[in-house]
């Protein structure tokens, strides 16, 4: 045996080791990759439901705020009707006409209390 022979069954020793090591390599790496992909599979089967949850609570928040908005809407509308008829009443007892009724029995009764008061102003002197 010479020289040669001896580097060349030295380099196929270590070529089969290099090659016992690279199939231990990848299947360390296959295992690790199977991890990876049981993590995102029970990760993305936990977050699903939140998910759904979210969305569910998102509708539900969006039915609130339709219907708040509904009832401002509702409100304000019925506040400017409540002073629209404050203004119309307003208008009608400040336009004192003597078509106004209520008017006219109001200076009435302003009348008959001043000519009241005289009159006791008178008996009392």
């Amino acid at each position: 045996m010479n020289l040669t022979d001896i580097l060349i069954a030295a380099l196929v020793l270590s070529a089969s080791a290099l090659c016992i090591y690279l199939i231990y390599f990848l299947k360390n790496l296959n295992k690790s990759v199977d991890e990876i992909k049981n993590n995102i599979d029970k990760l993305v089967n936990e977050t699903l439901p939140v998910i759904s949850n979210l969305n569910k609570i998102t509708e539900d928040a969006t039915k609130v705020t339709s219907t708040a908005e509904k009832q401002v809407s509702e409100i304000n509308g019925r506040i400017d009707e409540f002073k629209n008829k404050l203004a119309g009443y307003k208008q009608k007892f400040s336009n004192a006409s003597t078509d106004n009724q209520v008017v006219m029995m109001i200076n009435n009764f302003k009348a008959f209390f001043k000519g009241l008061s005289a009159f006791i102003k008178e008996v009392n002197k």
